[in-house]
Formats: structure tokens, sequence, C-alpha cells
């Protein structure tokens, strides 16, 4: 009755217990999914409810969204779904949007008290959190990826497909704690996350071209000792998981900045 489908271990605790069924196909099952402390299992049992029919305006064929109910829960918060999970939210469509909830656990969250961004060379540039309440200003975050320089590398992309990706700086500064736990913050230490923001001039990766598309934005982490130039020579020689493919290498070859 129950097929044992996939099962890994996860790095922190999580709990979770889960029910949905295959939004893209015509499968007659549901998925479970079991998890607790660091392990996570996904059983393909009996079929309990089919997933939502939907006739999108200017669609010539109906459309399938999943459903989904059942909680999980881990260090930073608790999610529930208790119905369709359509992937966005609409006020003038409630019906039709995700049904689900979720509750950050304000002790264990963390919230962005920095947002920064720096020239190719490292040199700050301009910040974009400067509301009296230090909180993020969306408006100054736009403004800042259209000023700060750029710094453009050329490359083959894995069947040798010529490429150009634009790139910039960003650093994020977190402490931990929401609310009346944001006195945690200043106990325990923040967490800095610098990374290289890449946008590509054409989709890369091995579906490019295809009904999914490949990647045309992204970015990667910085390790304090990198480059940009060694930053984006890591990610593209680097492997990453692509559906229908597994893990494989990107295969970026030929890669040169330039002036």
């Amino acid at each position: 009755m129950f097929k044992l489908k996939e099962s890994y271990t996860n790095k922190n605790w999580y709990f979770a217990f889960q029910i949905m069924n295959p939004h893209a196909c015509d499968e007659d099952y549901c998925l479970y999914h079991i998890a607790a402390f660091t392990k996570s299992l996904w059983f393909i049992g009996p079929e309990l409810f089919k997933p939502k029919t939907v006739h999108k305006p200017g669609w010539k064929y109906p459309t399938k969204i999943q459903r989904d109910y059942g909680f999980s829960v881990d260090r930073e918060a608790l999610h529930i779904r208790y119905g369709i999970q359509s992937g966005e939210w609409s006020s003038k469509d409630p019906k039709n949007s995700d049904h689900s909830k979720c509750y950050f656990i304000p002790w264990n969250s963390k919230r962005r008290v920095s947002y920064k961004f720096f020239t190719p060379e490292g040199k700050f540039w301009m910040a974009a959190n400067n509301k009296p309440n230090g909180a993020i200003n969306f408006d100054l975050i736009q403004a800042a990826e259209k000023s700060v320089p750029k710094i453009k590398f050329s490359f083959n992309d894995y069947d040798g497909r010529p490429i150009i990706a634009t790139c910039h700086i960003e650093e994020t500064i977190y402490r931990r704690g929401t609310g009346f736990f944001k006195w945690l913050g200043y106990i325990f230490s923040k967490s800095v996350y610098k990374k290289l923001a890449i946008e590509f001039d054409n989709e890369t990766g091995r579906q490019s071209g295809s009904w999914k598309g490949g990647i045309t934005g992204t970015s990667t982490e910085m390790k304090p000792s990198e480059t940009a130039l060694s930053a984006f020579q890591r990610y593209g020689t680097s492997e990453d998981y692509e559906k229908y493919y597994g893990v494989v290498n990107r295969g970026f070859t030929n890669i040169k900045e330039i002036k």
C-alpha cells in the first residue's frame, strides 16, 4: 500500500507530516512526507484527493493545482498547509491562491539589519537600510542595483555557447531574534552573507531552450578571500543539481573578465 520513494538527511532538526498529490500528472496516488529530527521520508500511498483543475483566462488547456495538507516546523518557522498550493497569492483571487500559513519562531528567527552594495574591487558603494527604524528600503535596493558598478565576464557554457555575465557584489547582515526577542541579537554573533549577484545575457544550463528554461539570473556566496572573478570561476566550474539531469558540473570554460 505504501512504497518508499526517497529519503534524505537534514542538516538541522525538522518535523513534518504532509499529504499531497502530484499535480503535474494523472497518477492515482498521493505523496506522504514524514520527517523527525534529521530524517525525512517520502512515500507513495493511496490517493486521498485529486488536484484542483483550473481554467485560466487565455489558456487553451486547463491547468492542475496541487493540494497539500499538513505541517512542517524547523528552528525558524511553523508552516501549515490546508488546500491548494498554486505558488502565488492574490488578494483579488484568494480562492485560487496558496492555502498556507507561516508562523515565525521569534527567538530563533533572523532579521536583516544591513543591506550593502560594493564595487567589483570590494569598496563600499551604498546601503539600503536608511529608514528611521533601520528597516530595509526596497526602493533604495532597486536604485543601488542599477547604479552600483558592475563587472562583466565572458565564458562558454557547457555546450560551448558564448555567454556574458554581468555581476555586482552585495552584503547582507542578519541578527537573531524578532519582536520582544531582538535583544538576543546582541548576545549571539551576527551572520554576514556576502554574495556575487549574476545576470546572464542568455539561458545557461542543460535545460536551456526547453519549456522549463535555463538559468538567467542567480548568485553565489563569496568566500572571505575571493575576488569577483575567483567567485565566478568557482561557481562556473562547480557542481549543481538540475532536474532531469541530477548532479552535474556547470561546465563553464574560457572565463574572462571583459575590460
